[in-house]
């Protein structure tokens, strides 16, 4: 045995750019599933015990305003353990030197209980008392704003400011994943953070006493949210339900829940395709590598080797691959778990998120490696059991030659050079490695096409959405509904203010049968010179008088087409709203319902009322106007789309290395299979390309053969990878779609470009490793007539 382990050795050497081009593609197939899964494992890991131990509700609800007494009522319900009411405000942060407005989601806190439904786990500080101004922050607005315990914070409460020492920051369940709100894709720690007051004193600084706006329920083992939804939704409504809504779709677990979903299928499928790639280029590899050593197995066998041995000694081929490639896959995703784990600190706030440091999955990933290596070297090998020694020491039996049927075509066959007909021939001849070639580099084509339009996704997904559909300078959003004329008659009376728009937004839950969903409707003026609706196309939405719009990731969640009728039901109204669907438009941030102002008023019995405005400003005065807005008691959020588009850019690029990390991994799957093919085809025509050296061609003119076959299979594949390239971008856009964003299915203008760009690459590194090749091809030894 130890003769043909280095009969292995020796070979895997001669061959071993090939070889490690197959162990790199297993690697990276492997990595991205070993480092998928562990970071998957920590997450949910992190997820389960933070839930468990500091009690996340079964369901969560917002109201205009309940009294807190009535929660006991709740209790008496079936199947409900326990609730859990709070005041909720988002509250300015009164910073003067800061350009852009801070705000905290301040959180009303029962000092007097020792267990809390979603309650909250102080990181480092002291307890919160009744008669202190004391108030607990966000770990992450704590230190993204480097302040320290004992630190001052003023907020700006019902128009004025109140000052408060931090107590100590903290993390909650209920906010893992912390925005302000739908149109926030990634949190702004800087900005926006949650808050804890002791609710005597916080209700003593609003006014509101004794009530709560945000009801949470946990149900008994065995009671499930829609079992329990009819009888808490009726009770609600009394109290102007904005939105009731189970765990899955509470907005930070949605979001945890979703980049979960992507994890696992991520660990599913991409190591599945480059573990195929590898399999069938072993499998392409060791079917050549036997037929071209018939004569040594002949010689083995009759040496006493069983069939037995002689396949696992050409099995140790392909487990040696897999054995490697695992090895190597295993280290680098192990490695690659830490990298991600880190960065997924940055957006999602759990007690402990710790690199795992288990090896099972490395482990799992040696063993998946070994048996698509094992698979693909039994199917290349096995025809070894059939050949008696004989048999085997005897040349092969020439295959039957075929024109191809391009030489039918005599105008374009009379075009080839001699070299040209050459490949053209055996690429027929050999139809199955060209369909795989072909196959493969339509694969490694279209994930550089998928790569490079990663700007233009940006471009769409974000600076289109504030270039043609945001034209306003600042948005201000209205603690409560206010009257149109008062509002604009305060907003022109503010230095810098140019124009004013008005409109209405306007909470809902829209049903279609058992299809429900929760959002915002907007209504809008006609010829509105702030908010754009756009269709597909980029052309401006004429809103009907007449039916309401829908985003399309909310019409795909109802089930619904134009013309359908959806029951909408708002928190102020106790009539439900029955609205015709009179168009579906992309929205690729947030999901919104959108309608003429006029309908929706006439709709509501909302008259000249609003609850948001478009400003146009002077830029230069930007910063009073914000200053004199926060004076304002009935102000609540103040929203600049430039700094928005900004911060969203800043963390959008942070995740462009991706977009290089796709083009490398596809040049080098691309590589592999180019590569490999061509010097499978070489050792298949050794003693034909040799008689063509020993009858006068050069070098370069036997590379033409194999260079041409390569360019005819790579300009096929990119043919055929165009319409692929599409496929594979709706595909993604579908599976990237959440509540909070989704993908636009855009391919960049000069993504085919860049694509057929690293075609040539491979290609051409490639051919500069053949040629290398033939120029080694021992011509004596190669026409050495066999026995």
């Amino acid at each position: 045995m130890v003769m043909l382990v280095r009969k292995m050795i020796r070979d895997m050497l001669e061959n071993k750019l090939a070889y490690i081009a197959c162990i790199i593609v297993m690697a990276l197939g492997l990595m991205t599933y070993s480092s998928m899964s562990i970071l998957m494992e920590n997450l949910l890991s992190a997820k389960d015990n933070f839930y468990s131990n500091y009690e996340m509700a079964d369901a969560f609800s917002k109201v205009q305003s309940m009294p807190e007494n009535q929660l006991n009522t709740f209790e008496k319900i079936e199947g409900i353990e326990s609730v859990e009411g709070v005041l909720k405000q988002d509250i300015k942060v009164y910073k003067p030197e800061d350009s852009k407005t801070g705000y905290l989601r301040v959180n009303t806190y029962d000092i007097s209980k020792d267990r809390r439904l979603n309650d909250v786990l102080l990181k480092e500080g002291y307890s919160l008392t009744e008669n202190g101004r004391l108030i607990w922050i966000g770990e992450k607005y704590f230190k993204a704003n480097n302040l320290k315990i004992d630190d001052n914070i003023d907020l700006i409460i019902a128009g004025k400011v109140q000052s408060f020492k931090i107590a100590g920051y903290v993390i909650s369940p209920e906010y893992v994943y912390a925005t302000r709100n739908q149109a926030d894709i990634f949190p702004d720690s800087e900005h926006f953070d949650i808050a804890y007051i002791s609710e005597n004193l916080f209700e003593k600084l609003t006014g509101q006493n004794g009530v709560v706006t945000d009801v949470s329920f946990k149900f008994k083992e065995g009671y499930d949210y829609d079992e329990l939804k009819p009888e808490i939704e009726s009770k609600l409504k009394n109290y102007g339900l904005v939105k009731l809504v189970p765990l899955k779709d509470q907005s930070s677990n949605f979001m945890l829940d979703s980049e979960l979903e992507q994890l696992i299928n991520s660990s599913k499928s991409m190591p599945i395709l480059f573990l195929g790639i590898s399999s069938f280029i072993l499998y392409i590899m060791l079917k050549r590598l036997t037929e071209m050593q018939r004569s040594q197995i002949g010689i083995l066998k009759a040496m006493g080797y069983s069939s037995g041995q002689i396949l696992f000694h050409y099995l140790s081929y392909a487990l040696t691959i897999g054995l490697i490639g695992g090895i190597l896959g295993g280290i680098l995703g192990t490695w690659m778990s830490r990298y991600f784990t880190d960065i997924y600190k940055t957006f999602f706030s759990f007690p402990i998120l710790m690199n795992s440091h288990t090896y099972k999955y490395s482990l799992y990933g040696i063993l998946i490696s070994l048996f698509f290596s094992g698979f693909a070297g039994f199917q290349g090998a096995k025809r070894i059991l059939k050949l008696t020694p004989s048999m085997a020491m005897s040349p092969e039996a020439p295959k039957k030659a075929k024109r191809s049927s391009l030489e039918k075509v005599k105008l374009i066959w009379s075009q080839f050079t001699m070299q040209g007909r050459m490949a053209v021939r055996n690429i027929s001849r050999s139809k199955g490695r060209s369909a795989f070639t072909v196959l493969g580099l339509m694969f490694s084509f279209s994930l550089m096409v998928v790569a490079w339009s990663y700007n233009d996704i940006v471009d769409v997904l974000i600076f289109d959405q504030f270039s043609e559909v945001k034209l306003y300078d600042m948005k201000v959003s209205y603690l409560n509904i206010q009257p149109s004329e008062n509002v604009e008659n305060y907003l022109y009376n503010i230095d810098g203010v140019y124009y004013v728009e008005n409109l209405i937004e306007l909470p809902v839950q829209i049903k279609n049968g058992v299809n429900e969903k929760t959002t915002v409707v907007i209504g809008l003026n006609n010829d509105s010179k702030m908010y754009r609706v756009l269709d597909k196309d980029g052309k401006e939405v004429n809103l009907k008088e007449d039916g309401i719009y829908l985003s399309e990731n909310i019409a795909n969640q109802l089930e619904v087409s134009i013309g359908d009728v959806l029951r909408v039901e708002n928190p102020i109204s106790d009539e439900f709203l029955l609205l015709e669907l009179a168009g579906i438009i992309p929205q690729y941030i947030g999901s919104n319902g959108y309608a003429n102002i006029s309908y929706l008023e006439n709709k509501t019995g909302f008259n000249n009322l609003t609850t948001t405005s478009y400003l146009k400003i002077d830029d230069k005065k930007q910063k009073s106007i914000r200053k004199e807005l926060d004076k304002s008691p009935f102000v609540g959020v103040i929203e600049v789309p430039d700094e928005s588009k900004a911060k969203i850019n800043d963390l959008l690029d942070s995740f462009g290395y991706m977009n290089y990390v796709m083009a490398i991994i596809s040049v080098i799957v691309g590589f592999a299979i180019v590569y490999n093919s061509s010097v499978i085809s070489l050792s298949e025509r050794q003693r034909e390309f040799a008689s063509l050296r020993v009858l006068g061609m050069s070098v370069k003119e036997v590379l033409q053969i194999v260079t041409f076959e390569q360019w005819v299979l790579g300009f096929i594949s990119i043919i055929l990878g165009i319409p692929l390239s599409i496929a594979m971008m709706e595909g993604v856009s579908v599976s990237y779609q959440t509540d909070v964003y989704s993908f636009p299915a855009v391919i960049g203008d000069n993504a085919f470009v860049y694509a057929v760009l690293g075609m040539i690459v491979f290609v051409v590194l490639s051919q500069i490793n053949v040629k290398r090749k033939i120029k080694k091809l021992d011509i004596v030894e190669v026409l050495k007539e066999r026995e």
